[in-house]
């Protein structure tokens, strides 16, 4: 079951950082929507290292050892709820 209440106090306090950072962006996106929540979510689960080896030396990556993509699925248990409810109930 999905819990509103947990994704309403973690989008409070994406919120509060965002709005530190960067207001704009804060103020962009809740001009555009009425229903919205902020997520923090990662694919990767950790910061892109640089390559020092091999063809792509140099370059940006994920190290593909420490992949552990966290709460991305989130946003989309959220949307599915919200265009269907009886298909992912909430708590």
């Amino acid at each position: 079951m999905l819990d509103l209440g947990a994704i309403d106090r973690n989008s409070d306090r994406v919120r509060t950082v965002l709005k530190e950072l960067c207001p704009g962006l804060v103020v962009t996106a809740e001009s555009l929507a009425k229903n919205l929540r902020f997520f923090a979510a990662t694919s990767f689960g950790h910061t892109p290292v640089i390559l020092t080896a091999g063809p792509n030396s140099g370059r940006i990556a994920p190290d593909p050892k420490r992949l552990a993509p966290a709460r991305v699925e989130d946003p989309v248990y959220w949307i599915l709820h919200l265009t269907s409810p009886s298909m992912l109930p909430c708590i």
